[in-house]
């Protein structure tokens, strides 16, 4: 499924009943995806697809993703409707910039978590934190840190 919001280019593809990837671009901004940490291939996935009061759900038996049309923002639930993760309203972000020559982007993107959530992962951090939570975290190889672009919260997702 693909939507545009304002200037982003929302894509949302599920590779299992359980496995979601959504990639937000710019629109007019052409790139070739080619992803370290992805490596599956996209499984055939039986959806359900809603619309509902400027949103659209899509649902598997084990997930359900909803994309708010009016702000770009996608939140995640269990098949119970329980929320897993959403994004902050507005919560991404596309500066331009050139790097080695290349018209780019440093992209930002907030999520709100639950009041008691930890956060795990990201790599091999030198700051003295387990959980990663209400940390700044620039993700650039140095020679103490080594980043995984991966986290994994107490709630049992991972992205």
């Amino acid at each position: 499924m693909e939507a545009n919001v304002d200037s982003t280019v929302i894509k949302i593809q599920f590779y299992s009943p359980e496995v979601v990837r959504v990639v937000k671009s710019k629109q007019g901004f052409t790139y070739e995806k080619k992803s370290l940490a992805v490596v599956k291939d996209a499984e055939e996935v039986t959806t359900t697809i809603s619309t509902d009061d400027g949103s659209i759900s899509i649902s598997t038996e084990r997930l359900k993703v909803v994309l708010n049309l009016r702000t770009g923002a996608v939140s995640y639930l269990s098949a119970d409707d329980s929320p897993l993760l959403t994004e902050i309203a507005d919560g991404s972000s596309f500066i331009p910039k050139e790097d080695i020559g290349e018209s780019t982007f440093a992209v930002k993107q907030s999520f709100k978590l639950e009041e008691d959530e930890f956060i795990y992962g990201l790599g091999q951090l030198q700051n003295g934190k387990m959980s990663q939570r209400n940390q700044t975290v620039k993700m650039i190889q140095g020679n103490k840190d080594t980043f995984i672009p991966f986290m994994l919260s107490d709630k049992g997702y991972g992205m």
